[in-house]
């Protein structure tokens, strides 16, 4: 599954976000709770806005956590092609996060790891 979106300086709305935000977490495989983290929300605030994406208003930290997410989700592809291990990285474990996979220093670790992790994969991918 390709996932496409612009540069999240461009004008974007925030249901696009969301529905691309949608998609990633899909090809994931993310729990509720795992969505929710993600996007710094709650269980109920991500149902209505996963319901109808046009009523979401995201925070300006919101915008950045999705515009990562998509750039670590991208990276992956290119590292690993379109293939079902793109999308299970997040899940393995991984030595270079205390044998944990990577997805629970993104769901526990707030910004400061999203950055990491996105900074490690896109270096890995060359971008």
């Amino acid at each position: 599954m390709a996932l496409q979106w612009h540069d999240p300086a461009e004008d974007v709305t925030d249901a696009a976000r969301v529905r691309v935000f949608g998609r990633l977490a899909d090809a994931w495989k993310l729990s509720v709770a795992q969505r929710a983290a993600l996007l710094d929300s709650n269980h109920r605030t991500y149902h209505r806005w996963k319901r109808d994406p046009q009523v979401a208003r995201l925070s300006a930290d919101q915008r950045t956590r999705i515009a990562y997410l998509v750039r670590i989700y991208v990276d992956l592809h290119a590292i690993f092609g379109d293939g079902g291990d793109a999308n299970a990285w997040v899940h393995r474990p991984n030595a270079a996060y205390g044998g944990e996979p990577p997805l629970s220093e993104l769901v526990d670790g707030g910004m400061a790891e999203l950055l990491r992790v996105a900074a490690e994969v896109a270096l890995a991918a060359g971008s």
